[in-house]
């Protein structure tokens, strides 16, 4: 009887556990059952997502697949998306936030697929509930995370498959807030990304600058994408997956 109440006393003082995929392309290696995703793929997808809930849209319904993404044009919704960073022809909008900072999305359904992040999305359905995290709405994805009480998996976008330094650093950064709030912070991954971010916090532009997809963004002329998509904490919106539609949960 005295070893039951231990272990139930046991129980119900575990803290929650952040843990940190490093690229979609180990998923399987995490048990997502009873826990909650965060995908995050800062440049650009999540950054725009949130940019684009603040701005006022209504719902965002993300597509791995380009042509599932298009159809959604018969149902009123505005079809944006991009490849290699590139808008795809005969969609309205791609995947900048700042062509989401506009009246013309208050109100609209937007489906949405990118190169990175929306294959992100997919492989995280396996979660008890996805949230789209960014450096954008930090401190809210944070404190939203706590009031569940439970397990976290970061998932980072990367680029196609590979580790991608802007991911990790968000990674980080949330690991620095849970911590605060009550989490347990002990897995490798997570652990790394966390000494990633204190590390470079104060100076993120110029480490960004020699990451491989700052370097790709700037051939594309989207520099200040990268700059924004660096701004900590500029939106206090959470941003969840409701029916398969990304919507604003508070």
């Amino acid at each position: 009887m005295i070893f039951s109440l231990i272990i139930a006393k046991d129980d119900m003082t575990k803290k929650p556990s952040l843990f940190t995929c490093l690229t979609p392309e180990i998923v399987h290696l995490y048990d997502f059952s009873s826990k909650i995703s965060v995908v995050t793929d800062i440049l650009r997808a999540s950054s725009t997502i949130v940019t684009a809930l603040a701005y006022g849209a209504s719902e965002i319904m993300p597509f791995a697949n380009e042509s599932d993404c298009k159809i959604k044009r018969n149902e009123n919704f505005i079809i944006a998306g991009e490849r290699n960073g590139v808008t795809i022809p005969e969609f309205e909008m791609g995947n900048s936030p700042f062509e989401y900072m506009s009246d013309k999305i208050t109100g609209k359904k937007i489906a949405l697929t990118t190169t990175n992040g929306t294959q992100a999305i997919e492989k995280s359905k396996g979660a008890d509930e996805i949230l789209i995290g960014a450096l954008l709405n930090l401190k809210s994805t944070a404190q939203y995370l706590v009031t569940q009480n439970k397990d976290v998996i970061v998932v980072c976008a990367g680029w196609k498959g590979h580790f991608c330094l802007e991911d990790t650093l968000f990674a980080g950064a949330l690991a620095e807030e849970l911590i605060h709030l009550g989490f347990d912070i002990d897995e490798d991954s997570t652990l790394a990304a966390l000494e990633l971010w204190k590390n470079s916090k104060e100076n993120l532009n110029k480490l960004m600058e020699k990451s491989s997809h700052f370097k790709r963004l700037n051939k594309l002329n989207i520099h200040e994408d990268a700059k924004h998509c660096l701004t900590k904490d500029l939106y206090k919106i959470v941003a969840g997956i409701r029916k398969n539609t990304i919507i604003v949960l508070n």
